[in-house]
């Protein structure tokens, strides 16, 4: 009997705290993971940062990269954040009852925004290549795959 009761609580316990997690998705997501959650695109300007001088850029390669950084970095961040608030907002939407109308409204929203930031590193992708030499190109590549 106390076996029974045992594994009640802890099932119980168990679903709680998945029922926690649920409630509140993306809650705590760091940057990077908020970032791979809301696309799956590589990010390949935290590879210039992070590994820029391996990649040997010259003067000029590293200030076109660093104003299509500073450009875009920001409305980047905003749309991730956009991505997460609505998703939240379509789980309680969807926890609360509301008409599918309003549900498939959100998620329509999510999508768009998907859709631009992929958009978005798809256009950084091709700026990058156009300022990076084929060499230093394919050893960004390398160094995202070794990252993803």
């Amino acid at each position: 009997m106390n076996k029974i009761i045992i594994g009640i609580v802890f099932g119980v316990a168990f679903a709680s705290a998945n029922l926690a997690i649920a409630a509140q998705p993306a809650q705590g997501m760091g940057a990077m993971h908020a970032m791979t959650h809301a696309n799956p695109a590589p990010n390949l300007m935290r590879v210039i940062k992070q590994h820029g001088s391996e990649l040997g850029l010259s003067e000029s390669q590293a200030k076109e990269l660093t104003i299509w950084r500073e450009a875009h970095n920001g409305p980047m961040h905003d749309m991730v954040q956009e991505v997460v608030k609505h998703e939240k907002e379509l789980y309680h939407a969807s926890m609360s009852g509301e008409p599918k109308a309003r549900i498939m409204a959100i998620n329509a929203r999510i999508m768009e925004l998907r859709t631009q930031i992929v958009s978005t590193k798809t256009d950084c992708r091709d700026n990058m290549k156009r300022i990076l030499t084929p060499e230093q190109f394919q050893k960004v590549l390398a160094l995202a795959a070794g990252e993803g």
